[in-house]
């Protein structure tokens, strides 16, 4: 059985190569997935969930 890993945001920025804010922009401006949210300010993306969406993601929509 694999451990499912949660990523913070900028363990989730470095992996992609970008600025935490950018990541931010791109979740709000609906081109990244959406976090999971505990509590008022922790954001967490599932690990897998971050390589699927590299894997199929369009790279000049999420130019910075």
């Amino acid at each position: 059985m694999s451990d499912v890993r949660y990523l913070n945001t900028e363990e989730v920025a470095k992996k992609l190569g970008v600025h935490p804010k950018t990541l931010r922009n791109w979740y709000n401006e609906g081109l990244f997935p959406k976090p999971q949210v505990f509590g008022k300010r922790t954001l967490r993306w599932l690990e897998p969930q971050i390589d699927e969406w590299l894997a199929n993601r369009d790279p000049l929509r999420t130019k910075d």
